[in-house]
């Protein structure tokens, strides 16, 4: 989810878009530009390393009579293009500033300009089909909107929503400190909340803080696992002659690592 989402009940088909303010944009900026330092940074570093690596296998190649091998130009090339892909590496584990640094360039390649933008846009459609297709501008991966899209608020006439409201989250660790701080408000206030987690990789290191993160907060009744993309089990191991008996066996194996997770997360944290 590019944006925070809520869904509820309206007398018609409408959304209303919030953008990023201007203390929003210029905090997205201020992470973009700490970013590109920190990566200027190491790929400093991690040049000059491969440079003196370089430089100590022209001297062993020497005193063995051998050629010196690759000309100074060549092996520059190499150390920048090296440094640069373990730069890359490095900072994606930075996920707030990788994140940020990745909005600002969109924001800098789109034509939008902040005076084209305002607080707030609401958008009217006949039915959920037409408004899907107008939604577009604002959260598809190429929308024109989308870099500067905060959160989207959708009405729509449905029974089922009466008394309801979802709530998507873009996930934690969130580059704009404003829409985590909103993320975490709405937690507290939900009744019950669905962590979404891949099967073949379930519970990880960061579900569990996140799960431990949401059961102590006021308000929340509920908490459930969904184990997403379980037919990825189908290709491997899994895979039995019918498609039930090897559902089946996925769910055993997601139900035996549940278990062991969390008997090892009480071992740990007897207070849970």
């Amino acid at each position: 989810t590019a944006a925070l989402t809520t869904i509820s009940w309206g007398e018609s088909v409408s959304a209303e878009v919030e953008f990023y303010s201007l203390a929003d944009r210029r905090d997205i900026a201020r992470k973009a530009v700490d970013y590109e330092a920190q990566f200027e940074s190491i790929v400093a570093e991690k040049r000059k390393g491969l440079l003196q690596k370089y430089q100590e296998r022209r001297k062993q190649k020497s005193i063995a009579g051998m050629e010196q091998g690759m000309p100074d130009q060549t092996e520059d090339r190499s150390a920048e293009t090296n440094a640069k892909k373990a730069a890359e590496l490095e900072m994606k584990k930075q996920v707030k500033l990788h994140a940020a640094y990745d909005q600002y360039q969109r924001m800098k390649r789109s034509s939008v300009k902040n005076e084209d933008l305002g607080e707030t846009r609401s958008i009217e459609a006949n039915d959920l089909e037409s408004l899907k297709g107008m939604l577009g501008d604002y959260v598809s991966a190429h929308g024109k909107y989308m870099p500067f899209c905060k959160s989207v608020h959708i009405k729509l006439p449905l029974e089922s929503l009466r008394g309801l409201e979802v709530v998507d989250t873009p996930g934690f660790n969130d580059p704009v400190i404003s829409r985590e701080e909103r993320t975490n408000e709405i937690l507290g206030r939900c009744d019950v909340v669905l962590i979404v987690s891949p099967s073949g990789r379930l519970l990880t290191k960061e579900d569990m803080t996140l799960m431990g993160r949401i059961s102590q907060k006021e308000g929340v009744q509920e908490l459930y696992v969904i184990a997403s993309q379980a037919d990825a089990g189908l290709h491997g191991s899994e895979r039995r002659d019918n498609l039930a008996e090897s559902l089946e066996v996925i769910q055993a194996k997601n139900s035996q690592r549940a278990e062991e997770v969390f008997r090892l997360y009480c071992d740990k944290e007897p207070e849970a």
